[in-house]
C-alpha cells in the first residue's frame, strides 16, 4: 500500500485553490500524466460527481473517479483508479497567514502485477505527486493576478512530505 500525506502552501485564499481542484478539466495543466479529464455527471460538482480521466503516464489507460467528499473550500475527496492503484485521494486546504495549506493524502493500493514494484514505485509515486502540486501552486500563483486574485506575499514552499 502507498500510504503518504504532501503538505504545499499556495499563496492564494482557499476558494480560488479550491475552484481549480474540483474542475475536471484544469487537471492536465497540472498532472502531466493526465492527457484529459472530462466530467461524467451533468450539473455542478458534488459528492457522487464522477469525472473521466485519460491517463499517459505510466501506461496509457483510461480512468474514473468518483467525488467522494465535497466541502467547498474545505475538502475534496476522489476515489477510483489512479493509473496502476486503486485507492482514494484527499485534498484538505487550511487557510493560513501564507495562503492556503493543501494537505493531499493518499492511500493507494497497487492492481495486478503492480503489486509486485509496488515498494519500489512508493518513493517514485510521492516524488510526481510533490512535484504536481508544485505544479499546481505554479499554475495558481501564475495566473491568479493575471484574473485580478489577490495573492498573499509569503515565500514560495515545496511540498513536505510523509508516509511510506
Amino acid at each position: 500500500m502507498i500510504d503518504h500525506t504532501i503538505n504545499q502552501v499556495i499563496r492564494l485564499p482557499r476558494h480560488t485553490v479550491f475552484a481549480l481542484l474540483e474542475r475536471p478539466e484544469a487537471i492536465p495543466a497540472w498532472n502531466p500524466a493526465i492527457e484529459s479529464a472530462r466530467p461524467l455527471t451533468e450539473g455542478e460538482v458534488r459528492k457522487g460527481s464522477r469525472f473521466l480521466l485519460r491517463r499517459a503516464d505510466p501506461r496509457p489507460a483510461i480512468e474514473e473517479v468518483r467525488v467522494t467528499e465535497h466541502d467547498p473550500d474545505r475538502r475534496f475527496a476522489l476515489q477510483g483508479d489512479f493509473g496502476p492503484f486503486v485507492g482514494a485521494l484527499d485534498y484538505q486546504l487550511e487557510e493560513t497567514p501564507a495562503g492556503t495549506r493543501l494537505r493531499h493524502v493518499a492511500q493507494l493500493e497497487p492492481k495486478g502485477p503492480s503489486r509486485l514494484i509496488a515498494p519500489l514505485a512508493a518513493r517514485r509515486v510521492r516524488a510526481a505527486v510533490a512535484d504536481n502540486l508544485d505544479r499546481l501552486r505554479q499554475v495558481l500563483e501564475q495566473t491568479a493576478p493575471a484574473r485580478g486574485m489577490a495573492t498573499h506575499a509569503a515565500p514560495r514552499s515545496h511540498p513536505t512530505v510523509t508516509g511510506s
